[in-house]
C-alpha cells in the first residue's frame, strides 16, 4: 500500500498537540515518482489479535453507508421536470437554478428513472436563492453533490463560484470552482492570485462515456474531494469561502466559469445538492474507516528512536480503500515529542512519548506508537552545512551561500542568513563557484574554498577560454565557527614551488609520483579536500612509519589533499595523451596557503569511463577503503584500499586489485534524474551505516526529479550499483542550490550556527536604550554605557537570542554638546561581508547587483585575472567590501555640558567660506594678493590659490601674528595640483625680501601631491642646514587634513590625523622670525621673484600654542591593559611589575611557585639546571579578570647582545670603524652579536665583530631604503626555538621576522610583516605569550616615542594582525655591564636577550671566534734497546700534535721533531727520554707579488705542490700602472711543500705574445689563436689527463690586451715521466686549447665518486649566480659540459653588492653592483663546499662559503646551505692581523677573494686568495680594480668549525696559540732482551706402539710409542713418557679403538693413534692379521697405522665383501677395490 501525505491545517479548536493529515488511497500510485518506501507498518485492528500497535476501538459513532445526508440541503435539483418560468425549482430548501439558454433535458444517470441536464455553452445555470439573493451568502462550510457524465471532448466547469458575474482577472483571480472532465477531476480556490496553485485539487477520476458521483466538502480553508463514494483528496490550504465571494455572497454558477467570454461544461449533470454545512464521510456514505497502520521508515519493532531535535516522518494508513484517510496526530507529552500535521515528529527532550493517529471519520479509530527520545550530548554529531553557489542570469548570485540542516535530517534544509549570500569575492573575475567546506581537526579551522570564475555577466568568453587560460589560484576563507570568517585569501595551485608564501606560477609541472609531465595546465575549478591524518608519513612510501619525524612542523602529522578540476596535457597514462583535456590534480597543503602548499599531481587522468568530462570528484572513505565518485554528464565511482589513495595512479588507471589502484564500482550515477548530471558530493550520515551524495541536474530534468541539487543514497557503498534516488517525501532545499559541499557538526557547533542565524528583515529598526555621557568622555565611555548585547528573532522559528554588538561611536564629538545617534552591528552570520561597492567614471556609487562594466578605469567587471585586481589591497581599495544582511540596532547618545568658549589661542582660522579682499578669523586678517578666486571645498567653500591668489597675514592689529611665539600649531586642508605647483602652504620669514640660499630664514611648508616637507632654516655662513626638516612622502593627489605642531627646537607632521614625522634638532621659531618678528604669507614663498602654492585650501587655522594629540583629535592608540602584558612561555628573568602604570601582583603554583614573587622577581635555577614549570596568575591593578598562564622558568645561561652597526666615515680612509661603510650602510644595519655568560664579567663580541644576518638583498638602496634592519632582537617562537625579528630600518609599520633552523644559532625563512599603518615601528620585540597562546609584537613609537602592541596571528608574512594597543615602551640597552661591546654598536639600537645554558651554548659556539685553547696529549713511541737513530726517528715521525678549539672542534698538525733532542736518546739504556717538537703550520704570508686569482693545487703524479694566479706582470710596488702589463702570461710555481711555494722560483709558462711554441709561424702572437687578457687559470686533471682552465681572448693580443670572452681547456700533452721532470713548467708541453662553453672565466671544476665512478661539475659563474653541469667522462674523453646548467645559486645577499670601485681612501659612493664570481669547489670531511667572491673587485670584494653533504646531489639547489655572512673580508684583513710570517710587504689588506683549498701535508685545509694593500698604492682611473697591479696572492690556514664550516679568519696565534706550539712526546726505551724457555704449542705421534693389532682379551702395552713436541721456538723434541699420558683401551670388544695422548702439562694438547682389535680366528682365514701395512705410524697428531694391520698407511678400514675387499679411503674418501691374496 502506497503512503502519501497531504497536509490539513489546524483548525482554531484544535490542541497544539493534534493534526490531521490525509492519506491516500493505494490506487493513487501515479502521485509521485519519490514516495518514501516504508518498512514496518504499525496496524490498527479491530479483532482480538494482538495488534502490532495498541488501538482503541468503537463501532457505536461509525455510521452505515447511506444516500441520503442527514442535514438539510439548501438547494436540491433532480431535473426530471422542465423548469417553471425559466427556473428550476429546488427540491429541498430555498433556491432555485435559472436557466441560461435553451434547456435541454434527457435520461439521466438511470434511463428509468428521470431525467439530467444536457449543459454545454448553449444551456447553463445560475443557482441563488428563491428571492434572487447569493445562495453561498455568509457561508464558510458546503457540500456540493452531483452526478456527472462528461463528454469525451468536453467537460469543464460543473461548479463556478466567483465574486461577480464578471470576467476573471487573469492576474489575480478569485473564485471557487470545479472543472469535471471524463479522466479528471480539478478543484480550484483562489484569492486575488494563483499562489501556484497551492490549494487546488487536481485528481485523476473517472472514465469515458461512465458517470459518476462527485462531492466536495468546503470547511473554512480544508477541501475534501470524494467520487463514486471513495475519498480522493484533501487540501487544507485554501483561502474560506467567504472570504473569496465577498460580502455579497457573489454568484454560484452551474455549467459556466467566467474565463474569458466564458468556458462551459459540457455533458449531462443530475442530482445538484447543495448543502450549508461541511457533511461528514459518514453522513456522505462513505465507508468507515476499520484499521489504521502506522509506518515510517525510522520505525522499528513498532517503537520510534529518535534524538533530541531529529526528526521523523510517520505515515497513517486507513482502511478500507476509499475511507476518509484524514488522520489527527497527537502527542501525549509534547515536552518529549511533537507531531505535526503531516506526521513528522520531532524529539524535543530525552524521555517517551505515545503518538496517536485517529481517523478524522470516526475518532474511535486510532493506532499508537511508542517514541523514545535520546539525549544528544555537545560533543556529539548532529547537524550538517552546506555551502554552495547559486546559478541564475545575474552574476552577482554567484557568492557563496550556507544552508543548514533541518536537526539531523540531511534531506531537509533551511536557508542560512535568509538565502542570501555569506561570503563574496571582490577579487579576479568576483565570481565564486563549485564552494566547497573542508575541517583541519589539528588546528579545529575549517575552510571554504571554491572556484574564480563567473559565467553570468561576465565576459562571455565561454567555457572553452575560462578553462583553459583563467585563474590557477582557488578563493579560500577560514572560520572557526562557521559564523565567523577571516578575509578571503588565495592558494596558487600551479606552482612547483614548496612551501613558499609567494610562489611562481608555472603551468607545467611534474606528476611527483609518475615522474611524468603536465603541461598547459589551465584554470582550476570544483576543488575538494579530504583530511590525511598522518600525510606526511604515509606519502613518501605509503606505510606508517614516522618517516616524517624529521621534517619540519609544517610537514609532519595530517595534511589536507587537495584536488581540483583542471584542463590540461598529460604525458601519463590516460585515456586522451598528448591532448588538453580535463583531469583532476591533487596537491597537499595543511591550511590553503602556499607556505604549506606541494604540488602533486594527477589524481583522476582522463578516464575513459567518461572522457569527455573527467572532473568534478568528490571522496568518501568506509574504514581502510577509499571511494572517489567523478563526472560531468556521466558519472563514474571507483574505489581502492591503499592508504596513500591519492598516489594510487602509480599502478595504473584501471585497477582490478584494490590493494594496488582504483577499481571501477559504479557508473552513470543519479542517471534517472535527466540528461547531465555533475557536481556530485557525497558525505556519511552521523552515526548511520548510510552515505548520501548530492549530485547537481543540469540538463533536462526527469518527472519527479529536480534543477540543481538531487540527493542520491547508499547504504552498502560495496554493493553493486550502490548508488539510487533518495525516497523521500519531505526532501527540502532550496531551488538553484548547486554544486557545493557538506560537512557534520557537532550539537553545540549546531546551535552555535542555528543561533546566530537572523534575518534583518525580522529585525529592523532595534532601538537600545539612550545613554548619556559627560563632555569630553572617551569612545570607551560610550561603548561602556551602551548594551553589549541585542536580543534578536531568529530565523525558520528557532526562537530568540542575545548577540554581540560592536558600536560605531565616531561620529560622537564629546566635545561638543548634543544628541547623536550611533549604530551597532549584531554578531550574526549575515555580518559577514557579501557584497562589494565601486564607483563609476561619474563619481556615483555602484553595487555588484549593479549594471556590470568590463573595461575603463571604473570596470567593476575588469575581471579576467591578466587585467583584473588580483590583491587584496587592490581589490579592497576598488572594490569595498561591506554586508547587505547585517542587522543593526541603533541608540541616542546625548553629550551634556556646555559650549566652551571661543579658544584665545586660535590666533587665525579661514574658513574661506566667504570672502574677497580679506579674510578674518580668530585674531587674524588674511590680505588678498591678487584676485580671490573661492571653488567648492572640503565642507563648503576652499580657497581656490595659484600665483595670482595669496594671502598676507597679520593681527588684526596690524602687528606680526607670530610675534614672540615658539610654540604654534598650524591646520589646514588641502588638496594640492599635481603640476605648477611649488607647494608653499605656509610661509614664515624674517623678512619680505627674497631668501638667499645659505642664509635663510624661514619657516615654510612644501606640499604636494608626493608628499609634504616642513623646512626651518636659520643660516648665516652660506652652508644651509637642513637637520631640522620634517618630510613625509607619499602619493596623494585628494583632500587631506594638514597639522604642523612646533614647539621649540621639534617639529611634528600630522597628516590625517596621524603623526607622520619627527624631528627635534630644528631652530626655534622666534630664532628664525628675529627680533622684527617677521612676515606670514599663506601660498607663497620668496624665493626668486614668488614660489607659489597651486590647489584648493580650506580651514586654515593657526594656534598660539603646541596642541596636544588628544587637541588635534589624533587617534591614540587604544588602552587594554591585560593585552599590554605579555607572559613568555619560558621565562629567562623578572616578570614585570607593571604595566601601562598600573601596578602587577604575580602568585605562582607548580614547581617553581617558590621561584616568583609577587613583584615578579624572578630566581632562574642555575646554569646547567633543568626548566621549572609554573602556573602564573598576573593580578593587574584595577582589572577585574586576572591573567593566568602556564609556562617554563629557564636556567641563567646567560646573555647574547643584539645590535647594529653605527656608521662613522670620519676617517680619512673611509671609516673610523669600517673601511667599507657608506651612508646609510645596509651591512651595517644587520645583526651584530656579543655573549657574557652567566658569570661572565663583560661581553665578548663574537663572529669576528662581523653580522651574523642581514635582510637580503631587495633592489637599490635609493630605490628600497628601508631594506635594511633596525633594532634587532631575538625572540622565542612556540616551539622555543630562537627567532629573529628586527624593525624595517626604523622607519615602517612593517617588522622583518626569520625563523631559527633548529641549531640555536642560524636563521632563515626572511619575511616582512606589516604590523601597524598608524606608527612607525622602533625597537621590536615578539613573545608568544602563554596567556593568550599566541603572539604578541612589541614596539616603540618611533614618532611619538610610546610603546606600541599587537597580537599576530601567526608569524607568516600573511599573519592576521589584531589592533594597535598602548603598551610599555622599553628602553634598549644591555644592563648595567657594556664593557666589552664595541664602540659602533648601535646608539639605541642594542638589546640584551638572555637563554638557557644550552641555548648559550649553542649559539656561542657556533659564534665565538676561533682559538686554539689546548693540545691533547701526545701517545709516547717506544723503540727497542739498541735501536738506530733513524728508529728512533720512525718511531716519532708519525706522530702528530692535536690542537683543542673553543668551539669544541680539533685539527691535527705534523710535528717537526727537535734533531738534538732525537740525538740524545741513549737506545743502548733501557729508559724514556722528552723529544720537543715544533707544530708545522702555513707559513702565512705574501706567496706572489701582482698575481690576482690564485689557484694552488698538489699534483700527485710528481709529488709537487704548484701555485699560479692571473699575472701582472709588473710588481704591485711599481710606481707605474700600466693596464698594457696586465693578465698577459700565465706564471707557475712548485715546491714540494706548501711552505715552500712562498720563495719558489716562478716559471712563464704560456705568454701569448710570444706566440706559440713550435708553432710560431703560424701563430706569432697568440697562444694558437688565443690571447691576453688571461684570467683566473686553474690546473685539473680529468680522465686522466691534466688540463689548464682558463679565461682568454679569442684572437691576437693588442696593446691593452683584450676582455676575456672563452673558457679554454688546454691539453698536457707530455708524458707521466715528463710530469716527473718538471714537464709542467715547459711551454711546449701545453697544446691546443678546447672551448669549453658556458661561461667566460671564473670556471672550475670539481670531481667525485658516484657509484663507483668519477664523476666531474663545472662550476660557472653568469649574471650574478652560479650553474653547476656534469663533464663528459672517460678516458681520454674532452671534459665538456654534459647535459644542463643549473642554477644553484643567485646573489641576494647585502654584502655581495659592492659600490663600483672606490678605492680605500675614497669616501664617494658608486652604484650598486652585484656580484658573485670566483667559484671554487672542494671536498673536506663530510661536505662539499663552494667558496666564492662577492661584490665589487675593489675593497668590497669579499669571499663567502656554501655547502653541500658529499653526498647530496649538488645540482639540486635546495641541497646547499650559504653562510648569512662573509666569511672573509676586509673588515678582518684592513687591520694587518694576517701576514705573521711576512716581513717585506705591508701586511695590511683589502678586498679579500677569488680563494683556492688545498690539502696541506697533515690534510689540513690551506687557502690562497688575493688582497690589495690597505690603503692601495695606486690610485687613478684603472685603480681600485680590475687594471692595477694591487692584487697580491696570499695564503694561509683555514679551520673546520665544529658546525662543519669553513672559518678562514683565524690568525697564526689563533690557529696554533704561542704557548702551544712546541709540544713534547715521550720516547721510552726498551729494555735488553733476556732467554726465554720455549713452550710447547703442539704434539703429535712420531712412532706408533710395536703393537697396533690386537684379538679379544689381550692386554694392550704401549711400548714402542714415541710423542714428538713443537716448541714456540719453532724446534721439535721428544717427550718422556712421564711428560704425557696414554688413554685407556676396551679390549673386551671387537672394533678399531682411538687412543688419545695427552700433554700433562697442558691438557688442551692432544694427539692419537688407532688400535684394532679383532675376535679370535683360525689361521689362515679372513681376518687373521696377514695384512699388507708396512707399519709405519701416522703424522700431524692424527691416528696412524701401526705394522701387519692390513690396512694402507692413510688409514683406511678393510672390510671382507665375497672375493674382494673394499676399501674406504678415510683421508681422501676414495673407493678401492682390493683382490684378497689366496694363501
Amino acid at each position: 500500500m502506497i503512503h502519501h501525505s497531504i497536509a490539513k491545517k489546524q483548525g482554531p479548536k484544535e490542541g497544539n498537540s493534534v493534526r490531521r493529515v490525509t492519506r491516500l488511497a493505494a490506487c493513487l500510485t501515479a502521485v509521485s515518482t519519490l514516495g518514501a518506501g516504508l518498512i514496518m507498518p504499525i496496524t490498527a485492528v479491530a479483532d482480538d489479535a494482538t495488534p502490532a500497535v495498541q488501538m482503541t476501538t468503537t463501532s457505536a459513532n461509525v455510521r452505515a453507508a447511506a444516500n441520503t445526508a442527514t442535514a438539510d440541503p439548501i438547494a436540491s435539483f433532480d431535473f426530471n421536470s422542465d423548469p417553471d418560468d425559466g427556473a428550476f425549482a429546488s427540491a429541498q430548501g430555498d433556491a432555485k437554478a435559472t436557466v441560461q439558454g435553451t434547456v435541454d433535458l434527457v435520461n439521466g444517470k438511470d434511463d428509468d428513472n428521470g431525467k439530467a441536464a444536457q449543459l454545454g455553452s448553449g444551456f447553463w445555470l445560475n443557482v441563488t436563492k428563491s428571492d434572487g439573493s447569493a445562495l453561498l451568502n455568509g457561508l464558510d462550510d458546503v457540500t456540493i453533490s452531483y452526478d456527472s457524465k462528461a463528454a469525451a471532448t468536453g467537460g469543464q466547469w460543473t461548479v463556478f463560484a466567483a465574486p461577480t458575474a464578471g470576467a476573471v482577472n487573469g492576474s489575480a483571480p478569485t473564485y471557487v470552482g470545479v472543472l469535471d472532465r471524463t479522466d479528471k477531476t480539478r478543484v480550484e480556490r483562489y484569492l486575488n492570485g494563483r499562489a501556484s496553485d497551492i490549494a487546488t485539487i487536481d485528481k485523476n477520476t473517472g472514465t469515458k462515456d461512465a458517470w459518476k458521483h462527485v462531492d466536495l466538502v468546503i470547511s473554512g480553508k480544508t477541501a475534501k474531494l470524494y467520487v463514486d463514494k471513495k475519498f480522493v483528496a484533501s487540501n487544507v490550504n485554501g483561502e474560506d469561502l467567504k472570504s473569496i465571494l465577498g460580502g455579497s455572497g457573489g454568484v454560484l454558477q452551474i455549467g459556466k466559469g467566467n474565463w474569458g467570454n466564458g468556458e462551459y461544461f459540457t455533458g449531462l449533470l443530475d442530482n445538484l445538492t447543495i448543502y450549508g454545512s461541511a457533511l461528514s464521510a459518514a453522513d456522505l456514505g462513505i465507508a468507515s474507516p476499520t484499521a489504521i497502520e502506522i509506518s515510517g521508515s525510522n520505525v522499528k519493532d513498532g517503537e520510534l528512536s529518535l534524538k533530541e531535535g531529529n526528526s521523523a516522518s510517520l505515515s497513517a494508513t486507513v482502511t478500507p480503500e476509499g475511507a476518509d484517510p484524514t488522520v489527527t496526530w497527537e502527542s501525549n507529552n509534547p515536552a518529549v515529542a511533537t507531531v505535526d500535521a503531516n506526521g513528522k515528529v520531532t524529539g524535543v527532550k530525552a524521555g517517551t512519548a505515545t503518538i496517536t493517529a485517529a481517523s478524522e471519520a470516526d475518532a474511535a479509530k486510532t493506532a499508537e506508537l511508542k517514541v523514545t527520545v535520546t539525549e544528544v550530548k555537545a560533543d556529539d554529531a548532529y547537524g550538517y552545512v552546506m555551502v554552495h553557489f547559486i546559478e541564475n542570469n545575474k552574476g552577482y548570485a554567484e557568492k557563496v551561500y550556507l544552508d543548514i540542516s533541518r536537526g539531523d535530517d540531511a534531506t531537509q534544509w533551511d536557508t542560512l542568513n535568509g538565502g542570501e549570500p555569506i561570503l563574496v569575492s571582490n577579487e579576479s573575475t568576483t565570481g565564486v563557484r563549485d564552494p566547497f567546506i573542508a575541517y583541519n581537526p589539528e588546528s579545529k579551522t575549517y575552510y571554504v574554498l571554491a572556484t574564480d570564475l563567473r559565467v553570468f555577466g561576465s565576459d562571455n568568453a565561454g567555457w572553452g577560454t575560462w578553462a583553459t587560460g583563467y585563474s590557477t589560484k582557488l578563493h579560500v576563507w577560514s572560520s572557526k565557527d562557521l559564523i565567523h570568517f577571516n578575509d578571503m585569501t588565495e592558494l596558487e595551485t600551479a606552482t612547483a614551488d614548496k612551501y613558499t608564501a609567494n610562489p611562481n606560477k608555472s603551468q607545467t609541472l611534474t606528476d611527483s609520483v609518475t615522474g611524468k609531465t603536465i603541461s598547459e595546465i589551465g584554470m582550476a575549478w570544483a576543488p575538494e579536500a579530504t583530511w590525511v591524518p598522518n600525510f606526511y608519513d604515509l606519502n613518501d612510501d605509503g606505510q606508517l612509519n614516522g618517516s616524517d619525524k624529521d621534517n619540519p612542523k609544517n610537514q609532519q602529522g595530517g595534511a589536507f589533499v587537495v584536488y581540483w578540476s583542471v584542463s590540461a596535457k598529460y604525458d601519463g597514462e590516460n585515456s586522451q595523451p598528448g591532448k588538453k583535456v580535463t583531469h583532476v590534480l591533487w596537491a597537499a597543503t595543511k591550511d590553503f596557503t602556499n607556505e604549506t602548499y606541494m604540488f602533486g599531481g594527477v589524481f583522476v587522468p582522463n578516464s575513459k569511463y567518461n572522457r569527455g568530462n573527467t572532473i568534478d570528484t568528490t571522496m568518501l572513505q568506509n574504514g581502510s577503503r577509499t571511494y572517489r565518485t567523478t563526472g560531468s554528464g556521466v558519472i563514474f565511482m571507483e574505489y581502492t584500499d591503499r592508504a596513500d589513495w591519492w598516489r594510487a595512479n602509480d599502478q595504473g588507471q584501471y585497477a582490478t586489485d584494490p590493494a594496488k589502484g582504483w577499481v571501477l564500482r559504479q557508473t552513470n550515477i543519479g542517471h534517472t534524474l535527466g540528461s547531465a548530471q555533475e557536481g556530485a558530493n557525497g558525505f556519511k550520515v552521523n552515526g548511520e551505516n548510510k552515505w548520501y551524495m548530492f549530485v547537481d541536474n543540469y540538463g533536462s530534468v526527469a518527472s519527479g526529479a529536480r534543477y540543481g541539487y538531487n540527493l542520491l543514497e547508499a547504504d552498502n557503498l560495496d554493493s553493486e550499483n550502490p548508488w539510487s534516488v533518495l525516497k523521500a517525501d519531505d526532501y527540502f532545499l532550496t531551488a538553484n542550490t548547486k554544486h557545493g559541499g557538506v560537512v557534520s557538526l557537532t550539537k553545540a557547533q549546531y546551535d552555535a550556527i542555528r543561533a546566530a542565524d537572523a534575518k534583518a528583515s525580522d529585525n529592523a529598526d532595534l532601538k537600545a536604550e539612550d545613554v548619556t555621557v559627560d563632555k569630553g568622555a572617551a569612545d570607551t565611555d560610550i561603548t561602556a554605557k551602551l548594551p553589549k548585547t541585542q536580543q534578536v528573532t531568529l530565523a525558520n522559528g528557532y526562537g530568540t537570542a542575545k548577540r554581540d554588538v560592536t558600536w560605531d561611536v565616531s561620529n560622537v564629538d564629546t566635545s561638543k554638546p548634543g544628541e547623536y545617534t550611533v549604530t551597532g552591528t549584531v554578531d550574526t552570520i549575515g555580518a559577514n561581508e557579501n557584497h562589494w561597492k565601486w564607483t563609476n567614471a561619474a563619481g556615483e556609487s555602484k553595487t555588484d547587483e549593479d549594471d556590470l562594466i568590463n573595461s575603463g578605469a571604473n570596470a567593476n567587471n575588469n575581471w579576467k585575472q591578466t587585467g583584473g585586481f588580483v590583491d587584496n589591497e587592490t581589490a579592497n581599495k576598488n572594490r569595498t567590501l561591506y554586508s547587505s544582511t547585517a542587522i543593526t540596532v541603533t541608540a541616542k547618545v546625548t553629550v551634556t555640558g556646555e559650549t566652551e568658549p571661543t579658544d584665545p589661542d586660535l590666533l587665525a582660522d579661514f574658513t574661506f567660506d566667504d570672502g574677497d579682499k580679506t579674510f578674518d578669523g580668530g585674531n587674524a586678517t588674511g590680505t588678498t594678493q591678487g584676485t580671490a578666486t573661492l571653488a567648492d571645498g572640503k565642507d563648503g567653500k576652499a580657497a581656490k590659490l595659484s600665483k595670482n591668489f595669496w594671502l598676507n597675514v597679520t593681527a588684526k592689529n596690524g602687528d606680526a601674528l607670530l610675534k614672540g611665539k615658539n610654540d604654534v600649531t598650524i591646520s589646514y586642508d588641502v588638496k594640492p595640483d599635481a603640476s605648477n605647483n611649488t607647494g608653499w602652504t605656509f610661509f614664515a620669514a624674517s623678512n619680505a625680501t627674497k631668501q638667499e640660499y645659505g642664509k635663510e630664514h624661514y619657516v615654510g611648508v612644501l606640499d604636494k601631491t608626493t608628499g609634504i616637507t616642513v623646512e626651518r632654516y636659520n643660516t648665516n655662513d652660506g652652508k644651509r642646514d637642513s637637520s631640522g626638516n620634517v618630510s613625509y612622502t607619499k602619493t596623494n593627489a585628494d583632500w587631506k587634513h594638514v597639522d604642523i605642531v612646533i614647539s621649540g627646537a621639534t617639529a611634528k607632521l600630522y597628516i590625517d590625523s596621524k603623526l607622520v614625522a619627527v624631528n627635534n634638532n630644528g631652530q626655534k621659531l622666534a630664532d628664525i622670525l628675529g627680533a622684527d618678528d617677521g612676515v606670514l604669507q599663506i601660498g607663497k614663498a620668496n624665493w626668486s621673484n614668488g614660489e607659489y602654492f597651486s590647489g584648493l585650501l580650506d580651514n586654515f587655522k593657526i594656534w598660539g600654542k603646541a596642541l596636544s594629540d588628544d587637541e588635534l583629535g589624533v587617534e591614540s592608540a587604544k588602552t587594554d591593559y591585560a593585552a599590554a602584558l605579555a607572559i613568555p612561555a619560558q621565562i629567562t628573568g623578572d616578570l614585570p611589575s607593571t604595566v601601562l602604570g598600573k601596578t602587577v601582583t604575580w602568585s605562582a603554583t607548580g614547581d617553581g611557585a617558590k621561584l616568583v614573587a609577587a613583584d615578579g622577581k624572578v630566581t632562574q635555577p642555575k646554569s646547567g639546571e633543568k626548566a621549572v614549570k609554573v602556573k602564573l596568575t598576573a593580578t593587574i591593578d584595577g582589572v577585574d579578570k586576572a591573567t593566568t598562564a602556564e609556562s617554563e622558568i629557564l636556567n641563567n645561561g646567560g646573555e647574547i647582545a643584539s645590535y647594529v652597526k653605527d656608521v662613522d666615515r670620519s676617517d680619512q680612509n673611509g671609516a673610523k670603524y669600517d673601511p667599507l661603510a657608506y651612508n646609510d650602510d645596509r651591512r651595517a644595519d644587520s645583526l651584530y652579536v656579543a655573549a657574557k655568560a652567566a658569570d661572565g664579567s663583560k661581553w665578548e663580541t663574537l663572529n669576528r665583530s662581523q653580522s651574523i644576518l642581514s635582510v637580503k638583498w631587495d633592489g637599490s638602496q635609493s630605490a628600497k631604503p628601508n631594506a635594511q634592519m633596525g633594532s634587532p632582537a631575538f625572540f622565542r617562537a612556540e616551539d622555543g626555538t630562537l627567532g629573529v625579528v628586527s624593525s624595517q630600518n626604523n622607519a615602517t609599520g612593517a617588522i622583518y621576522v626569520w625563523d631559527g633552523k633548529g641549531d640555536g644559532a642560524t636563521f632563515t625563512n626572511e619575511r616582512a610583516i606589516t604590523v601597524t599603518d598608524s606608527s612607525m615601528v622602533t625597537n621590536p620585540r615578539i613573545v608568544y605569550d602563554a596567556a593568550s597562546k599566541g603572539y604578541k609584537v612589541f614596539w616603540t613609537d618611533g614618532l611619538s616615542g610610546e610603546g606600541r602592541m599587537a597580537t599576530l596571528s601567526d608569524l607568516t608574512a600573511k599573519a592576521t594582525v589584531g589592533e594597535t594597543l598602548k603598551a610599555d615602551a622599553v628602553a634598549m640597552g644591555v644592563g648595567d655591564v657594556t664593557e666589552g661591546l664595541p664602540a659602533w654598536a648601535g646608539e639605541g639600537q642594542t638589546r640584551a636577550f638572555a637563554v638557557s645554558s644550552s641555548e648559550f651554548d649553542a649559539f656561542y659556539k657556533n659564534y665565538v671566534d676561533l682559538q686554539n685553547t689546548g693540545v691533547k696529549a701526545l701517545g709516547g713511541a717506544t723503540v727497542e734497546n739498541g735501536a738506530s737513530a733513524e728508529d728512533v726517528t720512525a718511531a716519532v715521525s708519525g706522530t702528530q700534535a692535536t690542537m683543542t678549539y673553543n668551539d669544541g672542534s680539533t685539527k691535527t698538525f705534523n710535528v717537526d721533531w727537535n734533531a738534538d733532542d732525537l740525538a740524545a736518546v741513549d737506545t743502548s739504556k733501557a729508559g724514556t727520554y722528552e723529544v720537543k717538537g715544533t707544530v708545522q703550520q702555513t707559513t702565512e704570508a705574501m706567496y706572489n707579488d701582482a698575481r690576482a686569482d690564485p689557484d694552488i693545487f698538489y699534483n700527485e703524479d710528481d709529488g709537487y705542490y704548484y701555485l699560479t694566479g692571473s699575472t701582472y706582470e709588473v710588481k704591485s710596488t711599481d710606481s707605474t700602472n700600466n693596464q698594457k702589463d696586465s693578465y698577459r702570461s700565465i706564471g707557475l710555481k712548485r715546491a714540494k711543500t706548501i711552505n715552500g711555494l712562498k720563495d719558489a722560483e716562478e716559471h712563464i709558462i704560456i705568454k701569448p705574445e710570444n706566440g706559440t711554441p713550435g708553432h710560431e709561424d703560424q701563430y706569432p702572437n697568440s697562444f694558437y689563436g688565443w690571447s691576453a687578457f688571461i684570467w683566473a687559470q686553474e690546473f685539473h686533471k680529468i680522465n686522466g689527463k691534466w688540463w689548464i682552465v682558463a679565461g682568454f681572448h679569442r684572437g691576437a693580443s693588442s696593446t691593452n690586451g683584450g676582455w676575456c670572452n672563452n673558457t679554454i681547456l688546454i691539453p698536457y700533452t707530455g708524458d707521466e715521466r715528463s710530469i716527473k721532470d718538471g714537464g709542467f713548467l715547459e711551454a711546449e708541453n701545453w697544446g691546443e686549447p678546447t672551448v669549453l662553453e658556458g661561461a667566460a672565466f671564473d670556471v672550475t671544476y670539481f670531481e667525485r665518486e658516484e657509484n663507483g665512478k668519477a664523476q666531474g661539475y663545472w662550476l660557472f659563474p653568469k649574471s650574478a649566480g652560479l650553474y653547476l653541469a656534469k663533464a663528459k667522462m672517460g678516458d681520454g674523453v674532452t671534459p665538456l659540459v654534459d647535459g644542463s646548467l643549473e642554477h644553484i645559486y643567485q646573489a641576494s645577499q647585502q654584502f655581495e653588492y659592492g659600490k663600483y670601485a672606490p678605492t680605500p681612501g675614497d669616501n664617494s659612493e658608486g652604484s650598486d653592483q652585484a656580484i658573485v664570481e670566483a667559484p671554487f669547489m672542494f671536498e673536506h670531511g663530510d661536505y662539499v663546499y663552494i667558496a666564492y667572491a662577492g661584490a665589487t673587485v675593489d675593497k668590497y670584494y669579499n669571499t663567502n662559503v656554501m655547502r653541500a653533504a658529499k653526498n647530496a646531489d649538488l645540482q639540486d639547489l635546495s641541497s646547499w646551505t650559504t653562510a648569512d655572512f662573509p666569511s672573509f673580508d676586509t673588515n678582518d684583513t684592513y687591520t694587518g692581523a694576517y701576514g705573521a710570517d711576512e716581513a717585506s710587504y705591508e701586511r695590511k689588506q683589502a678586498g679579500p677573494g677569488h680563494i683556492s683549498l688545498a690539502h696541506d701535508e697533515a690534510g689540513n685545509i690551506v687557502m690562497a686568495y688575493h688582497a690589495r694593500p690597505y690603503p692601495e698604492i695606486h690610485s687613478g682611473s684603472a685603480a681600485g680594480g680590475l687594471f692595477d697591479q694591487d692584487r697580491n696572492t696570499w695564503a694561509k690556514a683555514v679551520n673546520v668549525r665544529a658546525n662543519g664550516m669553513l672559518d678562514m679568519s683565524l690568525t697564526k696565534d689563533q690557529e696554533v696559540a704561542p704557548a702551544n706550539r712546541t709540544v713534547t712526546i715521550t720516547v721510552t726505551v726498551g729494555e735488553p732482551d733476556t732467554p726465554v724457555e720455549p713452550s710447547i704449542t703442539g704434539i703429535r705421534v712420531k712412532s706408533e706402539p710395536t703393537k697396533t693389532k690386537y684379538t679379544v682379551g689381550e692386554q694392550f702395552s704401549a711400548d714402542g710409542l714415541v710423542i714428538e713436541a713443537t716448541m714456540s721456538d719453532g724446534t721439535v723434541k721428544t717427550l718422556d713418557a712421564a711428560d704425557y699420558t696414554v688413554g685407556d683401551v676396551d679390549m673386551s670388544a671387537v672394533g678399531t679403538k682411538t687412543v688419545t695422548v695427552t700433554l700433562k702439562a697442558n691438557d688442551q694438547l692432544t694427539t692419537s693413534f688407532v688400535v684394532t682389535v679383532s675376535a679370535k680366528t683360525e689361521p689362515g682365514k679372513p681376518g687373521s692379521g696377514d695384512g699388507s701395512g708396512d707399519g709405519a705410524g701416522s703424522d700431524n697428531g692424527n691416528a696412524g697405522t701401526g705394522a701387519d694391520s692390513g690396512l694402507p698407511s692413510s688409514g683406511a678400514a678393510v672390510l671382507g665383501l665375497g672375493g674382494a675387499v673394499v676399501v674406504l679411503a678415510v683421508a681422501g674418501f676414495s673407493l678401492t677395490i682390493w683382490r684378497k691374496r689366496r694363501a
